[in-house]
């Protein structure tokens, strides 16, 4: 399997608000945005929490991949982690419901992410230092700032 590396980043205004996230994919094989042959980034455009900010980021970087993969996924929000690597699995397995049998909030998108993440050989990290963290950081508060003020 090819090694894959996935580093998200969100950002949003107030607790349900207007928002960015942006994603950096290094693999071998996609189709560049960037000068390095490898990397692909975008930035997204989001209304919601960040929960689904980072739900949104993590699906459209995983929509990327064409095959199964080793991925590497760096996040920057410890309760996305732990949900991604604790809860996600639990919640694919008991019919989308939480410990207290309630529906799992955001349940479509958590389906979308489980579907297209399964698939593959995944680790999470969570990391500010990485060498995107910055230019993301910057281009994702950018992005939610315009955003904000034209509303």
């Amino acid at each position: 399997m090819e090694k894959v590396n996935i580093y998200l980043y969100s950002s949003i205004r107030g607790r349900k608000g207007t928002g960015a996230g942006v994603y950096v994919l290094e693999a071998p094989d996609i189709e560049p945005t960037e000068k390095r042959s490898n990397v692909s980034t975008k930035i997204i455009d989001v209304e919601g929490t960040k929960s689904q900010c980072q739900l949104y980021v993590m699906k459209s970087a995983l929509e990327r991949l064409r095959r199964p993969s080793n991925l590497h996924i760096f996040v920057d929000d410890h309760l996305f982690l732990r949900e991604v690597i604790e809860f996600l699995p639990k919640w694919s397995t008991n019919g989308w419901k939480t410990t207290m049998g309630t529906e799992v909030r955001n349940i479509e998108l958590w389906q979308q992410v489980w579907e297209l993440l399964h698939c593959h050989v995944y680790e999470l990290e969570y990391s500010k230092d990485h060498k995107y963290y910055k230019w993301q950081q910057f281009e994702a508060e950018r992005r939610a700032n315009e955003r904000t003020d034209k509303n």
